[in-house]
């Protein structure tokens, strides 16, 4: 039930929609000044389309914004709603029958009518297990519902803090950029006071160019990634994030209950339907009731009237007890079904445990130890290229090497989150 997309999340591929709610957390500031907490929105009479925002929006605001507006939650909504207005249908009963006769039926020498109106009425229970059937139906919807809102819900936590590693990766290369525009001009002096040759120039400005590309490379994946933010919380006008989270997300501490990730409690809803459908079959076994009524006239003379009570008892019962066996073997593959779910999301839920664990470990020595050094790294090959103590080469290979600290913490930050995240959808982000 869980597969890997092409943004690195484990989803379930199924569809619940919050209410809309007057108290949205969107507290963001249109201004630089904090103590904002102003929404601007730009209403036109004449476009009906959804209200365009222009602000920074926090992760909280973001989920807020796509549990009233994703398109995939107002479908679910909408398949609830036909799915509770299908209830009703469980109670319709047959079309009854009107009949009516005239001329010679009672004598030849008198003209008479007949009329007959009858009306089959299914036994009262298998009503009543049609409704429940009908019922555990819209229960379904509703946790496919939810199973698309947890997806929803993880999904914008992926591209917010997606974007925020970003930004912070945009900070590192802003600063590569000046440490490399320094490089460029000791190159240059040493150069022109005749101290190192022109290769030792043009090696500073390639690489000085190198690390320019990468920033606008970085920041195309950084408006691709607000697009697909964009997409989740339906927001078509252009928008910020808050950005005032922290780099890595909170692990938290939670186990795994069962019973409430929202698959596992569809396919035990699944498992609850396929004993109503099979217990839906098993009373059309039952006979229908008949009843009507006839008024008549005999030899002219009208209102001869009776009534008339029956059963309908299928005789032939064999092709009815093969939709029972059927429907009960369906019953137990949902039994089966739940069963290798629960297995799998035991196995997936240890797994992003041992993923956060391993992350969280990579993480304490980069704060504490690698990004330091990295940082020290830098600043003290710079000082030693400048007073001439050191070689180009090996200023290059001192700055590579804090450069390439820091990339690889920023992938262990993205891989740390995206662990965090899988086990947040695994137990229905609470």
């Amino acid at each position: 039930s869980f597969s890997s997309t092409a943004s690195g999340l484990s989803t379930i591929d199924y569809r619940l929609s919050t209410k809309s709610r007057s108290d949205d957390p969107l507290t963001m500031s249109r201004n630089d000044d904090p103590r904002l907490s102003t929404i601007d929105y730009r209403l036109s009479t004449s476009d009906s389309r959804l209200p365009t925002i222009d602000y920074r929006l926090s992760l909280k605001a973001c989920l807020s914004l796509a549990s009233t507006r994703n398109a995939l939650l107002a479908t679910g909504l909408a398949d609830v709603k036909t799915a509770e207005a299908f209830i009703q249908s469980g109670k319709e009963l047959p079309k009854g029958t009107v009949d009516a006769q005239y001329g010679k039926t009672q004598t030849y020498y008198s003209q008479d009518y007949t009329v007959m109106a009858s009306q089959s009425i299914p036994w009262p229970t298998l009503l009543k297990a049609q409704v429940k059937s009908l019922t555990s139906a819209k229960v379904m919807s509703e946790k496919r519902l939810k199973i698309t809102q947890n997806l929803v819900a993880s999904s914008v936590k992926f591209y917010y803090y997606q974007i925020l590693a970003q930004q912070k990766n945009l900070q590192f290369l802003a600063s590569q950029d000046s440490l490399y525009s320094q490089m460029k001009r000791a190159a240059t002096i040493k150069f022109q006071q005749g101290e190192t040759n022109r290769l030792e120039l043009m090696a500073a400005e390639t690489r000085l160019r190198e690390f320019q590309q990468k920033r606008l490379s970085l920041e195309a994946d950084q408006k691709t990634a607000y697009q697909n933010l964009a997409y989740w919380i339906n927001e078509p006008g252009e928008f910020e994030i808050e950005g005032k989270e922290s780099l890595a997300m909170e692990s938290g501490v939670a186990g795994l209950d069962l019973s409430k990730n929202p698959t596992i409690e569809l396919l035990a809803e699944q498992v609850e339907h396929g004993k109503l459908l099979t217990a839906v079959e098993r009373e059309r076994l039952k006979p229908d009731l008949r009843i009507g009524v006839t008024t008549q006239s005999i030899e002219n003379v009208g209102g001869q009237n009776f009534v008339q009570a029956g059963l309908a008892i299928p005789i032939f019962g064999k092709g009815q007890k093969a939709k029972i066996a059927s429907a009960k073997l369906q019953e137990e593959a949902f039994v089966s079904q739940k069963i290798q779910a629960e297995s799998a999301l035991q196995t997936d839920f240890k797994n992003a445990e041992a993923a956060v664990a391993k992350y969280r470990a990579s993480l304490a020595y980069y704060t504490s130890t690698a990004l330091p050094q990295a940082a020290l790294l830098e600043k003290t090959a710079l000082k030693s290229y400048q007073q001439g103590e050191i070689e180009y080469v090996e200023m290059l290979q001192n700055t590579q090497q804090a450069w390439q600290i820091r990339e690889s913490y920023i992938q262990e930050v993205n891989a740390y989150n995206q662990a965090i995240i899988t086990r947040q959808t695994l137990i229905g982000n609470e």
